[in-house]
């Protein structure tokens, strides 16, 4: 049987605990951030936790604004510990006492994969405004006026999709490069970008990054449906990536693409891609790739 989890309310939480499962339950995530919401708690209307023996194996936040809205906020279970209802248990548990302390309404946020979650707990969807002061307001929502995309970290069943866009870019990846890159999608933190102009989202593109230095990150693939090409997707997927880089404590965002002595014309593309968002050449270099391929390394600042 599945060990027994007991909920507590507003307990004594240690930072290491909290850093513990963040790092657990949210692989690539920054530094130090359990230990961050450790110190605003003070400021929360409550928080619930969720625990096996001693080990902190869940965690949900709830703000308020002093008056009758509550906000859900940070919502983890540790993965040894997922699909056996802790997650609904903290939400429910976090409904009943915010209504217990005479709050009318519970926020909450989240990404489009978690929608039948949210709805199990009770949230029914809303009117509301939201302006993404981490992201241009003009990429962020709607890349084109004419488009509708939502961007929502990648889930293995986004992996065949995946694949079949890498392979009807051929211009930019080979076979080879197909294989490699859709295999790195589960291995490092990646994002996909899907356009629900029709019944069922279809995916419009993807990003995927590394981090080989503390300080400095990777976008490691950035792929976009060629019939896209031109209406924002990359640049909506690029502005994630930076964001997470940020998140984590990166100074600086690289990316390889071909050199411009190699005279391709689709790389060219790609090189003015980056440099139109803020890249910088940095150098050319004919050693970084297996074979004499010329790789040009850009980079920004963040």
């Amino acid at each position: 049987m599945p060990d027994p989890f007991r909920l507590l309310l507003d307990a004594p939480l240690s930072p290491g605990a909290l850093d513990e499962l963040w790092s657990a339950a949210w692989p690539g995530a920054e530094p130090g951030r359990g230990r961050r919401i450790a110190g605003q708690l003070s400021h929360s209307l409550c928080w619930v936790s969720a625990h096996v023996g001693e080990r902190l194996i869940g965690f949900l936040n709830v703000a308020w604004d002093a008056g009758v809205h509550g906000f859900l906020l940070g919502l983890t279970v540790h993965p040894e510990y997922r699909r056996r209802g802790i997650g609904l248990a903290l939400v429910e548990r976090a409904v009943q006492h915010a209504r217990e302390r005479g709050l009318e309404w519970i926020h909450v946020d989240y990404e489009p994969s978690l929608v039948d979650f949210y709805r199990r707990a009770g949230f029914r969807s809303t009117s509301a405004g939201l302006i993404p002061l981490s992201l241009p307001a003009a990429v962020s929502a709607a890349p084109d006026p004419g488009l509708a995309v939502s961007l929502t970290r990648f889930e293995p069943r986004w992996l065949e999709a995946c694949r079949a866009l890498l392979e009807r870019l051929p211009d930019w990846f080979g076979s080879a490069a197909v294989a490699a890159y859709s295999a790195d999608l589960s291995r490092y933190p990646s994002w996909v970008a899907l356009s629900s102009a029709g019944r069922a989202p279809e995916l419009a593109g993807c990003v995927t990054v590394r981090a080989p230095e503390q300080s400095a990150f990777e976008v490691h693939l950035l792929a976009v449906a060629k019939e896209l090409h031109a209406r924002g997707v990359g640049s909506a997927l690029l502005l994630v990536a930076e964001r997470f880089a940020r998140r984590c404590g990166a100074r600086f965002l690289q990316v390889k693409t071909l050199g411009p002595s190699s005279g391709d014309a689709f790389y060219a593309r790609s090189q003015a891609f980056y440099e139109a968002r803020g890249y910088t050449r940095l150098f050319e270099s004919e050693r970084l790739w297996d074979g004499e391929a010329p790789a040009l390394v850009l980079v920004k600042a963040l």
